[in-house]
């Protein structure tokens, strides 16, 4: 895909906010924000310069929310895949229990996740073990969570997308105008509400693909308590 990258600056409130642009071969304005206080907008190759300025005015309380939100979470911490060291999935920490024996098997009893395979001690194939086994949970629980969100906006006419799951380093999910939903499979260690609201935010974008007042609107008339569900995201985590 065809792209090219520029920079933008302007003043807010007396805050200078420094915003790189990428552009490419999309069709929607997106803007996201990082832990480092980076924030980036990316725009289709023809987007008007008064569109895309008009766009981050309108956001540049929100960028300022999200900055503020990410510097004030913990620093995450390193994972050691070792015994008894605490896992998320679906919100709630879990400690691994890890035993040597065959077949490699993963399970969830009770408080724990446990983990027999051949070499315990090795923190690669426990990652390895407890990735497939992520992913095996999100095969099963995000196509839930669509078909659960997807009835509370059928009656707004948008058809049942298809739905895929895959590690994303930057986004909670995306959607396409094919009506495919893509979900990062980080979220299966996040609480189902926030599940339900990367979904619902993604189905919206079927309707309204820009992050303006109308989808900020639609997301609303379908989810009320979005805003409180969005920060559920930035919980301690570990992808």
């Amino acid at each position: 895909m065809w792209h090219r990258k520029t920079a933008t600056s302007l003043i807010h409130n007396g805050i200078e906010l420094n915003i790189a642009l990428s552009y490419s071969n999309r069709k929607t304005l997106s803007l996201y924000v990082y832990r480092d206080n980076r924030v980036e907008l990316r725009a289709p190759v023809r987007c008007p310069v008064s569109e895309i300025d008009a766009f981050l005015h309108a956001k540049c309380d929100w960028i300022l929310r999200q900055q503020a939100q990410l510097q004030a979470l913990p620093e995450p911490t390193s994972l050691h895949y070792c015994d008894g060291e605490l896992h998320s999935y679906l919100g709630e920490g879990f400690r691994l229990i890890l035993l040597r024996g065959r077949p490699l098997l993963v399970e969830k009893l009770r408080d724990s996740i446990f983990v027999r395979l051949p070499d315990p001690g090795d923190p690669e194939s426990v990652r390895k073990a407890l990735g497939n086994w992520y992913r095996n949970m999100a095969s099963v629980e995000f196509p839930d969570r669509l078909d659960h969100c997807y009835r509370s906006m059928q009656h707004l006419g948008i058809a049942m997308p298809r739905l895929k799951v895959r590690k994303m380093k930057a986004r909670w999910g995306s959607c396409s105008s094919a009506s495919e939903i893509c979900l990062n499979l980080a979220l299966i260690q996040k609480p189902p509400q926030a599940i339900d609201y990367v979904i619902t935010h993604e189905l919206c974008h079927l309707l309204e693909f820009s992050h303006g007042r109308a989808f900020d609107e639609l997301m609303t008339s379908v989810m009320p308590d979005w805003k409180q569900r969005e920060l559920l995201l930035e919980s301690v985590g570990h992808p």
